[in-house]
């Protein structure tokens, strides 16, 4: 699953108390299946902990609710992921004609 985790800042919850806050960025299909399906956000939600463990060294608890908010904070933290460029050379199947006229 294609994501990119930035790095963590601080910021306050509803009560003013201080909070981590770790921004992802998650593909477009992935997010809409996670929306649909409760399962898979399990693992999606799971998969974020597992990578904040392994960048930060940071463990969470495993209980969380999901907020009704898409970003938190005042201004949307940049992060770049690189896309995959397409293979210049492509593997085509001859014809059982076109392998008859090589041999």
């Amino acid at each position: 699953m294609p994501l990119s985790l930035g790095s963590v800042r601080e910021d306050r919850d509803k009560k003013g108390d201080p909070v981590q806050v770790y921004d992802f960025i998650w593909n477009t299909d992935t997010v809409k299946k996670g929306q649909r399906d409760p399962g898979f956000r399990q693992v999606i939600v799971e998969l974020a902990f597992n990578y904040i463990k392994q960048k930060f060294d940071r463990d969470l608890d495993y209980r969380f609710t999901i907020p009704k908010m898409k970003y938190k904070g005042d201004t949307i933290q940049f992060q770049r992921i690189k896309a995959k460029k397409q293979a210049k050379i492509t593997e085509v199947e001859l014809t059982e004609e076109e392998k008859r006229a090589m041999e």
